[in-house]
């Protein structure tokens, strides 16, 4: 059984997915297998100021997206 510090992070996490996907009208769901740190870090670099990049592992956006 998770802490309470886990917890605490996990609903924090939970939070701030469903707030972007609430109050943002667009959103896009991309899979990144196989891809170099140093590539993410350009990406999240670009994005910077133009879109907010929320990563996390597949089980957490699926229970995130479908908590009622």
């Amino acid at each position: 059984m998770p802490n309470a510090e886990k917890l605490a992070k996990k609903q924090a996490y939970f939070d701030k997915l469903i707030d972007l996907c609430v109050n943002h009208p667009n959103a896009l769901l991309v899979g990144v297998d196989h891809v170099a740190s140093k590539t993410m870090q350009n990406i999240r670099m670009e994005f910077r100021g133009k879109a907010t990049v929320l990563m996390g592992k597949n089980t957490m956006i699926r229970k995130g997206l479908h908590r009622p």
